[in-house]
């Protein structure tokens, strides 16, 4: 992904809801296993393919549900690729004295939504100089927590303070709205309250979860 790619990626995904960066994440690590799973004939793949032994269980995960859910990739391309990996699981039993671990797994999918998110903050910070984009992500959902300590940590590479601050001090407005609103669902869900919960209010508790967590979407994002 070039940097001009990011930029338009990330004003994308500020336009969308929940954290722009868990989103482009999520994006990537669909498209990769799609990438992979859709062609499983290529010898170099299924090389890859042994040396990690495939995924971690987060992306194990995914790939379930883009099995189950995406007509265009079948279950027997995961077949395909895990019958040449598990001969070799078996041989690494042969002997349990080695130093060599039965399963070495080193996420290939975390390996690149980790690099494409370290571009994509360093993109997001540049866009930030500029005013307009300031605006843009005001009105936005803004980052989940885990990902703007992953921002602000990355302030190394700028002189000016101001940005810096005009983070924490947005998402600082951020906590102070989403606690307002926990609050008042929790109020207006007695029995003695005639006043409506807001939509905002409503979802509050979900906004929690994935606002100090981060965010993990329940459906697919990219479509057939």
């Amino acid at each position: 992904m070039d940097k001009n790619l990011a930029a338009v990626r990330i004003e994308y995904a500020l336009n969308m809801d929940k954290c722009p960066i868990c989103r482009l994440q999520r994006e990537s690590a669909e498209k990769y296993i799609w990438n992979l799973f859709y062609d499983t004939s290529d010898p170099e793949i299924h090389q890859e393919f042994k040396q990690t032994y495939g995924f971690c269980p987060e992306h194990n995960r995914l790939l379930i549900k883009i099995i189950k859910k995406r007509r265009s990739i079948s279950s027997s391309s995961v077949a395909r690729l895990y019958h040449g990996v598990i001969p070799q699981a078996s041989r690494n039993l042969d002997d349990l004295s080695s130093i060599t671990p039965i399963i070495n797994n080193q996420c290939p999918v975390c390996e690149i939504t980790e690099n494409r998110s370290s571009l994509l903050i360093k993109t997001f910070l540049k866009l930030l100089k500029i005013s307009e984009y300031q605006e843009i992500y005001r009105d936005s959902d803004g980052l989940c927590l885990p990902h703007l300590e992953e921002t602000l940590a990355s302030f190394s590479f700028f002189t000016s303070g101001k940005l810096k601050n005009f983070l924490i001090e947005t998402e600082k407005r951020r906590l102070h709205q989403l606690e307002e609103n926990l609050l008042n669902m929790q109020d207006k869900k007695s029995y003695d309250v005639k006043e409506r919960v807001t939509r905002e209010e409503a979802l509050s508790w979900q906004e929690a979860i994935w606002r100090l967590n981060g965010w993990e979407p329940e459906s697919l994002l990219i479509k057939d």
